[in-house]
């Protein structure tokens, strides 16, 4: 028989790193994210980082396709997440995203994953994904 697991600790009682943490790496990208120019001409009703912080969330939290990620936006518990981990307000509908993000070069999305890999490198986090 296995061994009880040991308990849960209570909310608020973790200490997490800084930069090794989901809170402090979504920090950063998305302080990365914010440096991203917009290329859209009009008045856009969300803001850029929202976006694509909204299209890290997508995958981040394993939905399928957009619009399951838009069908469970409106979710008590993913407005939450949406909010908190994320710093997403109010997340875009899946044309909207789908329209932003098409116009974003990939090259200049690709510069915000080096402070994370970075970071991680010089701790040596990945020696134990080497086969």
């Amino acid at each position: 028989m296995p061994a009880k697991p040991p308990p849960l600790p209570l909310v608020g009682s973790l200490k997490l790193r800084k930069t090794l943490s989901v809170p402090g790496l979504l920090e950063r990208v998305r302080g990365c994210f914010s440096e991203v120019t917009d290329h859209r001409k009009t008045k856009p009703d969300y803001p850029l980082v929202d976006v694509l912080m909204s299209g890290l969330a997508l995958f981040s939290l394993k939905d399928g396709s957009l619009l399951q990620f838009d069908k469970q936006r409106g979710d008590k518990a993913r407005r939450h997440n949406l909010k908190t981990l994320f710093g997403i307000p109010d997340a875009p509908c899946d044309s909207q995203m789908r329209t932003v993000l098409d116009g974003v070069k990939p090259q200049r999305l690709r510069r915000c994953s080096a402070p994370s890999i970075r970071n991680c490198n010089g701790k040596a986090y990945w020696k134990a994904t080497v086969f």
